[in-house]
């Protein structure tokens, strides 16, 4: 690599060292913080799709921790919401109200509950179908902007299964932030009259078949996230000057990255007080 080069972390072409903004793409280069934080990110989780690789990462970490608390393997099949799962983060509806099965209200949960897995088959086809479109997401609009899409269009598509099902209706699961995702990118090619988005919308019609089909599904939060990431995908495919956003989404991003892990750990936190 020539001497006092750098190398763009958006399209990855080199520009000199004293570049302000990448010569090829436009994407202005980060400053001395948000470069260091950038850095030590992309060692631990690579350069590529890291916001996929984290997510993915921490429905793991909870379906483990939710099997040590279960003292033994959940079932194939999705199971009875058991206390394991209300402790790392499962969602629950009584009287309009999100609650645990302790009846402490805690909104934190539409967050943590996205992260909760009932049984191996659901962990396994979520995750599947994530890392499918996770990474088309990210090769799109950015590690920045696909984190914002897939938690919004999660937590909104938990929103959607309250007015849906109404009070007494334990959920959880990626699958509402998954559709959001797919929808995301609907959306954005069909801002762009790209006839491929309807590739992508058969993909989507062929993972809720098959959802459908293998286990139980939330249909409402399915809906629910897929109409808020298209809207979500397609506004930002409109945006007229989208390079002087990206600040805003890197710390949006970076902030519910780290709200996700939060929410984790204060429903284990309240779940043991109430216990």
């Amino acid at each position: 690599m020539p001497e006092g080069s750098r190398i763009c972390p958006n399209c990855r072409k080199l520009n000199g060292a004293d570049e302000e903004r990448c010569f090829h793409c436009g994407q202005a280069f980060p400053g001395r913080i948000r470069g260091g934080v950038t850095q030590v990110v992309g060692s631990v989780l690579g350069t590529e799709f890291p916001a996929t690789k984290f997510f993915l990462a921490l429905c793991f970490v909870v379906f483990a921790l939710c099997v040590i608390d279960n003292r033994g393997m959940p079932p194939l099949f999705s199971r009875p919401v058991g206390e394991d799962a209300q402790r790392w983060g499962m969602a629950m509806w009584r009287w309009g109200l999100l609650i645990t099965g302790f009846l402490d209200l805690q909104p934190w949960r539409l967050l943590s509950a996205m992260f909760v897995h009932v049984g191996i088959l659901h962990l396994v086809l979520n995750m599947m179908s994530f890392v499918d479109l996770g990474r088309m997401t990210e090769m799109r609009v950015g590690p920045s902007r696909g984190a914002v899409i897939f938690i919004v269009s999660g937590v909104l598509g938990f929103l959607t299964s309250e007015l849906w099902y109404g009070p007494g209706v334990p959920t959880g699961g990626a699958s509402g932030g998954i559709f959001g995702l797919g929808g995301a990118l609907i959306g954005s090619l069909y801002a762009r009259r790209d006839s491929t988005y309807k590739d992508v919308l058969l993909r989507m019609v062929v993972y809720a078949v098959v959802f459908a089909l293998m286990a139980p599904v939330n249909t409402s939060a399915h809906v629910g996230g897929f109409v808020v990431g298209a809207a979500l995908g397609y506004a930002l495919e409109k945006q007229k000057q989208p390079r002087r956003a990206d600040r805003l989404f890197a710390v949006a991003g970076a902030l519910l990255i780290a709200l996700s892990v939060a929410s984790v750990v204060l429903s284990r936190k309240f779940a043991a007080e109430a216990l």
